[in-house]
């Protein structure tokens, strides 16, 4: 079975499908062997496909993958990704922006960057080369050459093994060693930075998260803890860094509820949202923070985060290809000014929010079970301040979760985004 995919960008692709009518109809595939196609908004109909969906529900995406003989996708990470997990190797088609199938070309930067990295990714930029990667694909099968090894050890233990690469390659170490008695002055009159932190046994990494925060080149800071009656020993750690904690009740927990208590504890100009598991990479990440906020402009600001040491295989692959996309996009950029919300702006796994936007714009509770921070970056917007992308403002932050359970959360994160626009919506 062949399978097809354009992803769900907004904007047409017809070009790859009309490529794969062309090779369905040279009679290079076999009579019975099945075509399914995810068209997404494309407006060209297959004339040859033996199926075609516009949407296809993830949890029989990655199933149609599994089955697959040979997969091709655009340019998008979130659709090549699983391929790749797979252990299978993906055609790909980047979308072009003078066909009007993307914003910009950045799918092709990416893409080829990906292929000289990774070399586990064969690009078609255009109908001739799409048909002679299918050819060359089909002949390598033939004779053995090349095989699908779906859950195979192996391609997993050099796959982990390269992506750790790229970390050691492009990140500072941040291997902290553990201080158990350490207590410092993190307690400031009038600190310029407040750090909200929410926890609930975290005991993992707490520590390495307080400690990077200890190492920093900045010091104007105070660390609130909101814990939700943590159960191991999240909080003992967390004492001996003198940071304020402040308890809430584990039914009472959702994220907009915790934020607003870490925004009344807090006493900074500016606050810092980090979770329990987010562990900044460089330890110049406040002082990039505050140099951010010197101009009067910006409300807010993010950065990117990356798998953890500890993340699982996807997390560690699907982060660092989105940490390499942003590189690739805005390469002369240190900073990108936003006026538009969109998915994952003002993620607060990595964020930090001038405190009289907070106080004006309390988190919303009714979107506490996520969504919170995109609306507050639309009431930030609304108060004609912008808000800033930072990719060098990294940080560790994953939760180990397989590729099954990481595509089904990133699923609900689109879900999540629909409800916060329907929120918007009904409350502008």
């Amino acid at each position: 079975m062949i399978f097809v995919t354009v992803g769900t960008h907004e904007q047409q692709f017809n070009r790859l499908l009309e490529a794969v009518d062309e090779i369905i109809s040279s009679g290079v595939i076999p009579e019975d062997e099945k075509v399914i196609v995810q068209s997404g908004y494309c407006t060209y109909r297959m004339q040859h496909a033996t199926e075609q969906h516009q949407f296809i529900p993830h949890d029989e995406m990655l199933s149609l993958i599994q089955q697959a003989r040979i997969v091709i996708t655009h340019g998008g990470p979130s659709s090549f990704l699983p391929v790749v997990q797979a252990g299978k190797i993906p055609i790909v088609m980047p979308r072009r922006s003078e066909f009007h199938e993307h914003v910009n070309n950045h799918q092709v930067d990416f893409a080829h960057a990906v292929e000289q990295r990774l070399h586990n990714i064969i690009i078609a930029n255009d109908n001739r080369a799409l048909f002679l990667a299918f050819q060359e694909v089909t002949e390598t099968q033939r004779v053995g050459k090349l095989q699908n090894k779906t859950h195979n050890e192996e391609f997993c233990s050099r796959l982990n093994s390269e992506i750790n690469s790229l970390f050691i390659n492009t990140l500072p170490d941040i291997s902290i060693p553990r201080q158990e008695n350490t207590v410092t002055s993190m307690q400031k009159s009038s600190p310029l930075i407040s750090i909200v932190i929410r926890t609930y046994n975290e005991e993992k990494h707490i520590g390495d998260l307080l400690e990077s925060l200890q190492k920093q080149t900045f010091d104007d800071y105070e660390v609130i803890v909101v814990d939700s009656e943590s159960t191991d020993s999240t909080t003992k750690i967390a004492k001996q860094y003198a940071a304020n904690i402040v308890s809430i009740q584990k039914k009472d927990f959702n994220y907009s509820y915790a934020s607003n208590i870490g925004v009344k504890h807090s006493r900074g100009k500016i606050v810092c949202f980090l979770s329990g598991h987010s562990v900044p990479v460089s330890n110049t990440y406040l002082e990039q923070i505050a140099q951010v906020f010197q101009n009067n402009g910006i409300g807010g600001c993010y950065g990117d985060v990356i798998a953890l040491p500890d993340g699982s295989v996807t997390e560690k692959l699907y982060n660092k290809l989105g940490y390499l996309k942003n590189k690739i996009m805005n390469r002369d950029s240190d900073i990108i000014i936003e006026n538009d919300i969109h998915a994952g702006v003002l993620s607060c796994s990595n964020a930090a929010i001038l405190r009289e936007l907070l106080i004006r714009h309390p988190f919303v509770d009714a979107l506490g079970k996520g969504g919170e921070d995109v609306e507050l970056a639309y009431r930030i917007l609304k108060d004609e301040y912008s808000i800033a992308r930072v990719p060098s403002l990294l940080v560790y932050h994953s939760h180990g979760l397989g590729p099954i359970q990481f595509f089904r959360q990133l699923k609900a994160w689109k879900s999540m985004y629909r409800a916060v626009l329907e929120y918007i919506r009904v409350n502008p």
